[in-house]
């Protein structure tokens, strides 16, 4: 059965995001988002694609979110209009659907959510998109790993996994 996943990182404060892109350097994250996400199907809004460059991620299939129906998309991402069509992609492909950003889609994907994988940076940074901040009353929360800021990493930070209840 296909999981839904959503996968993000943020600051103390709720940080994800700052001027369409990701403000800060966290090499262990980039890493595990990209274990996490490889062969799978990810579903991103129009936003998200375009701090790519409009590079689709390698090895996975990308989804676009958009409400555009006539909208272009480059080559290597896929438009769906809407969450169902995406899940009914990502379960034709045996594959789970990982929500990778932006915050509209979080918050469209969050009541479908069979998992969350958060990185927690130790700090607060100012951004201009933020996560509200997740009541756990119906999550089983994991500690994942954590790590100290380092060369590759500019924060400490945590990465939990929460199964919904």
């Amino acid at each position: 059965m296909t999981k839904v996943i959503m996968i993000w990182a943020q600051s103390r404060n709720g940080t994800i995001g700052k001027n369409g892109q990701i403000p800060w350097h966290q090499q262990a994250d980039m890493r595990f988002f990209k274990a996490t996400t490889l062969h799978k199907v990810v579903l991103m809004g129009r936003k998200t694609m375009t701090s790519f460059g409009g590079h689709p991620l390698s090895n996975r299939t990308n989804l676009v979110l958009t409400r555009q129906p006539a909208e272009n998309l480059p080559a290597g991402f896929k438009k769906v209009t809407d969450f169902a069509a995406a899940l009914a992609l990502a379960e034709a492909a045996k594959q789970d659907l990982v929500v990778i950003g932006g915050k509209a889609v979080y918050e469209l994907a969050f009541k479908y959510a069979d998992e969350l994988l958060v990185t927690y940076l130790e700090t607060e940074i100012a951004g201009d998109v933020s996560m509200a901040a997740l009541n756990e009353t119906n999550w089983q929360s994991e500690l994942i790993f954590a790590g100290s800021a380092d060369e590759q990493n500019d924060y400490a930070y945590r990465v939990m996994r929460y199964r919904r209840k």
